[in-house]
């Protein structure tokens, strides 16, 4: 996979989405507080992406030592050969959630805005994970969609939810 990898286990994050309403934000938050969350399991956060997302990655796995940026790095086959060796992957509303849905491993899509009919992942161990309708934040985070967005979805939820169906 990448120089310095010693054969862990490791889970996939597809962070990246042209569409902002898509996304995780605060991103240079969520992300990394997940990534070390998973590094307390014993997994190592492994980042993929497209070209265009080789700023953010490098970013992300910088504020998280041990982690990989592959941001940039794979092919499609090759991204979804190692989401099918992964423990488990994540990613946001994206093109890289379907395809690790579809290795059958264990994904959870984070979704901002978009409705689950239409874009739901398929696969045996897939689960799509939306915020609270409900603006029930003390502070509004300033900019951010006010219904459904993903702003709302807490790192350890995710955890949660990749480990429930890991223990499947």
């Amino acid at each position: 996979m990448a120089a310095g990898w010693s054969g862990e286990p490791y889970v996939t994050l597809g962070f990246g989405t042209r569409g902002a309403p898509k996304r995780w934000f605060p991103e240079e938050e969520k992300w990394p507080a997940l990534a070390r969350l998973l590094q307390a399991r014993g997994l190592v956060p492994v980042w993929l992406g497209g070209p265009d997302e080789c700023a953010l990655g490098r970013r992300l796995c910088a504020a998280v030592p041990g982690s990989f940026d592959l941001t940039g790095l794979t092919t499609i086959p090759e991204a979804c050969t190692l989401q099918y060796r992964a423990a488990g992957n994540i990613a946001v509303d994206t093109g890289l959630v379907h395809t690790a849905a579809a290795t059958g491993r264990p994904t959870v899509m984070i979704n901002g805005i978009s409705p689950e009919p239409l874009i739901y992942p398929l696969g045996p161990l897939a689960l799509s994970v939306r915020g609270s309708f409900l603006d029930t934040d003390a502070q509004p985070m300033a900019g951010l969609p006010t219904e459904g967005a993903s702003h709302r979805i807490g790192p350890g939820r995710v955890l949660n939810l990749l480990l429930a169906l890991m223990a499947e």
